[in-house]
């Protein structure tokens, strides 16, 4: 496990290596990332080339803007950043950090909004998660409300409730249980996803298989 940079996520998740604050580089089963706060190199094929973005495969993923969702993930393509695009089991977007097509029945109308069905999602706002993943409901724009096997949120880029049992309370932070994943500021991964426990905002701390953080 090896670390260099504030929020930054290095070391193993089973061959996971990143270079600066705030970035996913290395593997996961392969995963490898060039830029800060972007999703690069393998999960089953995931490739990133700019920050805050999901490039690759993550069995056929393949993004080119930031925090932009594109590529497949069972045949998700997007164009623009933050937006999801494509088809992830016929998933298509019109707008940038919108939620379009479908996931299994999922449409969107907002740019960074979820909405339509992805086994029954339906979002309001632009950035939000809203309806169901398996019920999943929310309710403020870049926030994850509702399930995903018991996911709720309550505040914008937030990951609250259950993904396995995920508990969030600032925006942009990831809290609750993924296997045990706690977190506390914006942004921030703690908590336990093998054991995973994360201190400052955007950064990625503990274990994912060996993976302690600081910054």
């Amino acid at each position: 496990s090896g670390f260099g940079y504030p929020g930054y996520l290095g070391g193993f998740g089973r061959g996971l290596y990143g270079s600066y604050p705030g970035y996913f580089g290395g593997s996961l089963g392969g995963l490898y990332g060039s830029y800060p706060g972007s999703f690069g190199g393998y999960r089953s094929g995931l490739y990133g080339s700019y920050p805050g973005s999901f490039g690759g495969s993550l069995s056929g993923l393949y993004g080119s803007y930031p925090g932009s969702y594109g590529g497949y993930l069972g045949g998700l393509s997007g164009y623009y950043p933050g937006r999801f695009g494509g088809a992830l089991s016929g998933l298509y977007g019109s707008y940038p950090g919108s939620f379009g097509g479908y996931l299994g029945g999922l449409s969107g109308s907002y740019p960074g909004s979820l909405s339509g069905v992805l086994g029954g999602l339906y979002g309001s706002y632009p950035g939000s998660f809203g309806g169901v993943l398996g019920r999943l409901y929310g309710s403020y724009p870049g926030s994850l409300g509702g399930v995903l096997g018991g996911l709720y949120g309550s505040y914008p880029g937030s990951f609250g409730g259950v993904l396995g049992r995920l508990s969030g309370s600032y925006p942009g932070s990831l809290g609750g249980v993924l296997g045990g994943l706690y977190g506390s500021y914006p942004g921030s991964f703690g908590g336990v996803l093998g054991r995973l426990y994360g201190s400052y905002p955007g950064s990625l701390g503990g274990v994912l298989g060996g993976l302690y953080g600081s910054y």
